[in-house]
């Protein structure tokens, strides 16, 4: 593993001074897009989401979405955009995290070719003042859910040494989701009208039924215009 830059370093050990204790939460930012294909924004936003959904599942405390980009705005930082390390501790900082996840991906187009994804996945461990090798994952983009699984199972691994499931048990634990699917749960998260939250949670809930994610969000909805039945 690559020496932690002095500048890093030196952010992360004020932290550590700070009086407070910090909290065993993980937060995830959106992986950012090396590449110019901006019909792909949405997996930034899905593997953070993935990775979240299945550290939760493990007992670990995690920070969603909102007080993500609450924390960002504050920082006036966009969390889709090529963060340094410095602005990812801050953003961990604000959330006063103990860990924090980012990374990038890059999506390959050949002619005649199904397109490809790869992965790559860091961690910061704030209080032990370290940070993960570089968690990588390379295929075909239609199996964006398995690969953001394998991530999700070295991130754990990570953060908890001696996890209580196997890698086997926790693979069969995570759905294998379709990536249509995915795509248009994420595009409903993001979006700013309600109409069009609606429409992308339906579609995602139609096309992959054992997808849990958009029929919560379509109960949020109905709920908050008290459309209970």
């Amino acid at each position: 593993m690559k020496a932690m830059p002095r500048l890093l370093f030196a952010a992360l050990s004020l932290l550590l001074l700070a009086p407070a204790a910090r909290a065993d939460a993980t937060v995830a930012l959106p992986l950012y897009n090396l590449t110019k294909d901006r019909t792909v924004e949405w997996v930034g936003e899905s593997v953070a989401e993935n990775m979240i959904e299945a550290l939760h599942h493990q007992g670990l405390v995690t920070l969603d979405r909102i007080d993500r980009a609450e924390a960002c705005q504050r920082l006036s930082l966009r969390p889709n955009a090529s963060l340094s390390r410095a602005s990812v501790v801050k953003i961990a900082d604000e959330l006063d995290a103990s860990h924090v996840i980012f990374g990038s991906y890059a999506v390959t187009r050949e002619p005649g070719a199904k397109p490809t994804i790869k992965l790559t996945v860091r961690v910061i461990d704030l209080k032990k003042i370290s940070q993960s090798p570089d968690f990588a994952a390379e295929g075909l983009l239609e199996d964006l859910a398995q690969l953001q699984n394998r991530i999700a199972w070295n991130v754990l691994t990570f953060i908890v040494p001696k996890p209580a499931a196997t890698e086997a048990e926790f693979i069969a634990g995570m759905p294998n989701i379709r990536v249509d699917a995915m795509e248009n749960y994420v595009r409903g998260l993001l979006a700013k009208d309600e109409n069009a939250k609606h429409r992308f949670f339906t579609q995602a809930n139609r096309l992959d039924p054992k997808f849990s994610q958009p029929s919560f969000q379509l109960g949020r909805l109905y709920w908050d215009k008290q459309d209970y039945q």
